[in-house]
């Protein structure tokens, strides 16, 4: 199943990037990242890497043309993120960030269609030296060098528009570019600064990356991002507004249980619906609730639609009204696990559907933070 698949890719990964040794630069790191991502990934892109090899060198080309670029207006930072739905509020942002920069924009980029959000392709003599540095040092990744090369281009538009001290990410450690654009900012005298997204585990697909600063969400996230050699010794802690203590169980939870899918396969889903009809014919009412930007709503309508297990709404229903509407949080791997941790609720890890060998495999945070396991609630209720 699924964590085979990744299984076998994380002993690949830790194969192949033994043999490629320690990075010296941020050019090596980005390489050594852009292969644990290829792995992790599991990516097949032959295609992607013959149009990449053709494209490089014309991009390459119109990026030495001049062109002006609208200079909009000076501000202190910018925030920016693949889309909306990452967006940080100001609420959610780290307090140190907030005091050190006061006027924060915020810029939105589609992650999967950067060439085609990019209308014109700018770069200064710099981000050219770099992109070909690049290029002459893995002529045999033009994938990886077209991305480079492309983001240098939409960075040097954000630097030129708004003149900012710091540009900040959020989701982004799984772009290889990080380094690289890390490298640019810094030269220009500009912070690049990454916020912690999710809950990390041991991750091929986020190894050696490097910000000049990064703010992740405890210890134990920095200590599993070492492990991929980010080595981080710019990281800073920080709670985020989701993880601390704010809401409270209802005294009479409408469900016994709420799954909180995230990344799992249909396969796997219709799995979880079978398990949750036999709480639910034991009589214990159950939810679903999908991640946001999981799986398609047609098909957990389609799963779940004709069942007596109510589906949730996560654009009508907080995670903070959802998870103090029920008995046990469950999900295998998901951020909410952390939320009602947080809020000293009953939080039970999928052990049937899921791969609790795999997650120990990934140094997962919450296998060790709590004890209750779906399996053992199966023996009690079913």
């Amino acid at each position: 199943m699924y964590e085979t698949e990744k299984r076998k890719a994380l002993d690949k990964w830790e194969k192949r990037i033994h043999r490629l040794g320690v990075p010296k630069d941020d050019y090596d790191r980005v390489y050594r990242h852009y292969v644990g991502c290829m792995i992790w990934g599991n990516h097949s892109i032959p295609i992607k890497k013959l149009v990449s090899f053709v494209l490089f060198p014309i991009v390459y080309y119109m990026t030495k043309r001049q062109k002006n670029v609208a200079h909009i207006e000076v501000r202190d930072a910018i925030l920016t993120c693949p889309d909306k739905a990452y967006m940080l509020s100001d609420e959610e942002l780290p307090t140190a960030l907030k005091n050190s920069y006061k006027d924060i924009i915020r810029v939105y980029y589609n992650k999967n269609s950067v060439i085609s959000s990019l209308t014109s392709y700018v770069l200064d003599d710099a981000g050219r030296k770099i992109a070909l540095s690049c290029f002459k040092k893995f002529p045999f990744a033009p994938f990886m060098n077209l991305s480079v090369l492309l983001h240098l281009c939409r960075i040097y538009k954000l630097i030129t528009q708004y003149t900012p001290k710091a540009i900040i990410t959020t989701q982004s450690e799984q772009d290889f570019a990080a380094s690289i654009i890390t490298k640019y900012c810094e030269d220009k005298g500009i912070k690049y600064i990454c916020i912690q997204h999710g809950e990390y585990c041991y991750n091929p697909s986020m190894a050696y990356f490097r910000f000049s600063e990064y703010y992740a969400w405890n210890k134990e996230t920095i200590d599993i991002l070492e492990l991929t050699n980010t080595k981080i010794k710019y990281a800073h802690i920080y709670i985020p507004e989701k993880l601390k203590p704010r809401y409270r169980k209802k005294d009479t939870p409408d469900f016994y249980i709420t799954y909180y899918l995230s990344s799992e396969t249909e396969a796997e889903v219709i799995e979880i619906k079978k398990i949750l009809l036999k709480f639910v014919e034991s009589g214990f009412p159950c939810s679903i609730r999908k991640h946001p930007r999981a799986l398609d709503d047609r098909f957990i309508f389609n799963t779940f639609g004709q069942t007596e297990i109510n589906i949730e709404d996560c654009n009508l229903v907080s995670i903070g009204d959802s998870i103090s509407n029920t008995r046990y949080i469950v999900a295998y791997r998901s951020t909410v696990l952390s939320e009602g941790i947080a809020n000293s609720m009953d939080v039970v890890i999928d052990d049937v559907v899921g791969d609790v060998e795999f997650l120990a495999r990934v140094h997962d945070i919450n296998l060790k933070r709590t004890d209750l396991r779906l399996s053992v609630l199966m023996k009690k209720c079913v």
